[in-house]
Parts: structure tokens; sequence; C-alpha cells
């Protein structure tokens, strides 16, 4: 992933529909995890810019928002002074045991060199009963998108809906949502608890 990332979610209606569509998932599922808590501490895992978490911000002020990105050209945009977003990479968190209520991957699994690691590092740093959201995109349409040169082939592995609900069933979270988002967006979304 690139630079021109960033503007075409800035530029391109439909990448950014999809993008807000994103925060609003990611944002329904810090909801259903954490109902009632005003002031959740909530960690993006491949934050890029933090867009995200602004997203949270913006909606819970009393959030403490944190984001890892392993791309210093992306973690140097991030902008926002109410969050923080910071190099690092999901196969090795730097944070302490149990220190998040909930964190999320949303586009990035399919991006982790070793997502079983990066997992499990996800579930290390949530508090007990804290909750994981992962949306990834549809195989088919990645495949797609990459076959007729709309993108370049940058994923390690993508993720049907069985085999997300898999990969976090093994690393020892419990799936409590697992569907594809509504048509256009061609992503799969599970939440999980620790």
């Amino acid at each position: 992933m690139d630079l021109s990332y960033l503007k075409r979610r800035n530029k391109n209606i439909f990448a950014a529909y999809k993008l807000r569509k994103r925060c609003e998932a990611v944002f329904d599922c810090l909801r259903a995890a954490a109902p009632g808590n005003e002031s959740p501490s909530v960690l993006d895992i491949g934050a890029c810019d933090g867009r995200l978490l602004s997203y949270i911000k913006d909606r819970l002020p009393g959030a403490a928002c944190e984001g890892i990105e392993p791309d210093q050209r992306f973690y140097a945009k991030a902008s926002d002074p109410r969050i923080r977003v910071r190099p690092g990479r999901a196969e090795k968190l730097d944070f302490p045991d149990a220190s998040f209520d909930f964190a999320f991957m949303s586009s990035v699994l399919e991006h982790v060199e070793d997502a079983a690691a990066g997992l499990a590092e996800a579930r290390r740093v949530l508090k007990p009963g804290g909750a994981l959201c992962v949306i990834a995109v549809f195989p088919l349409y990645e495949k797609m998108t990459v076959l007729t040169g709309m993108k370049k082939s940058d994923h390690f592995r993508n993720y049907s809906l069985p085999e997300l609900k898999a990969a976090l069933s093994a690393a020892g979270f419990s799936v409590v949502k697992a569907e594809p988002m509504p048509f256009p967006l061609f992503y799969n979304l599970a939440l999980a608890r620790k």
C-alpha cells in the first residue's frame, strides 16, 4: 500500500463511502462490546493515519484512543491531537498485557504476514472480557481488483468468513458475531471476545 491510498480515500466517492461504513461498523462493535462504557481504552492495529480512531473520539470523547502502524509514511500523517498513533506491528504489540477494552483491525489482517501471531498479540493486550473487531476484504473481490489492475497485490492471505472465524477461534477468541457487510461493501466482519 502506498500514499496514493490516502488520496483515493479522500477523493474517490466509493472509497470514502467504504471508509465511512467501516468506521460505523467498528464503532457499532465497540458499543456492542462495551455498552455504557463512555471511556473505553481502544487500540487500532494498523491505524494508517488514525482516521478510524478520530471517528471514535468524535463520538466518545472520553475514549483513550491509541493506534499502531508499521509504515512511517502513514503514521506520520496522523494529525488529530486527541489520538496517538505510533510505529508498531501487529505481531509484536508494545503494550502490557490486559491494556485495552477494545481493539480492531479494519482491512488489516490480510496485510499481516504472521496473522496467528497478530491475533495472539491482540488477545494478549485485551483486558479479560475485552473484544476484537476484524474487518477483512472478500477474497474474490480482492482477486478481481488485482486481476483488473485496480490495485496491486499486497495481501499475505485473504479470509473468507469461515476462515476468519476459524483464525479467531484458533487464537483463543470466542466469536460473538460474524457476517458479511452489506453490499456494496466487499468485507467480512467478525466480533470476538477474549
